[in-house]
């Protein structure tokens, strides 16, 4: 409620196309987002997106940022429809910002895949994810910490294709890596 009050006084005595709204509009759609409910979440982001890019344009990192939580909220409302060009936008735009294998680059082709598969483009999700084990696998080494959760989704997709082999050898190469992270207590 404090926050809504904040975004209408600051529309009400300045500009609404100002920055410090499009912080607020994201600070109340983070709550709602942290209450699940991403239907009134969504168009808050939206809005402070647009601000955004009005004032300082489509490549900018608070831009991206916003589009981030944009994304996501239309992925847990599955309306991938919606978050897949944001996720490519954001894909593009921090390639040519970061180093192409960086870890921030993973994050967000692991986002796009989850939603491509979700969305039923298999071919285009294996082709991420496996671009995320290789980026992990070049940064931390072949058995890391985090290769199991992308085995896993990975395995998720081929189970969703009825390719059951495949899927269980991921699953199984999953179930491997992940315990070589396991510390198990020392018993004295």
């Amino acid at each position: 409620r404090q926050r809504q009050m904040c975004i209408r006084d600051r529309k009400r005595y300045g500009s609404d196309e100002h920055s410090d709204v499009a912080k607020s509009l994201v600070n109340l759609g983070t709550l709602y987002t942290s209450q699940k409910n991403y239907v009134t979440a969504a168009p808050l982001f939206k809005r402070a997106v647009d601000i955004e890019e009005k004032l300082y344009g489509p490549l900018h990192p608070t831009v991206d940022r916003y589009s981030q939580q944009l994304a996501n909220a239309y992925h847990n409302q599955h309306l991938y429809e919606k978050a897949i060009p944001i996720y490519q936008r954001r894909l593009k735009f921090n390639s040519e910002l970061e180093i192409p294998n960086s870890i921030q680059i993973a994050e967000i082709k692991i986002s796009l895949a989850t939603s491509l598969r979700l969305h039923g483009e298999y071919e285009q999700a294996e082709e991420l994810y496996l671009s995320v084990m290789v980026i992990y696998e070049n940064k931390f080494g072949p058995d890391n910490i985090y290769l199991p959760m992308t085995l896993f989704m990975l395995g998720i997709l081929y189970d969703e294709q009825g390719n059951y082999t495949l899927a269980e050898s991921t699953y199984k190469q999953a179930i491997a890596v992940s315990y070589t992270h396991l510390t198990l207590p020392t018993i004295y």
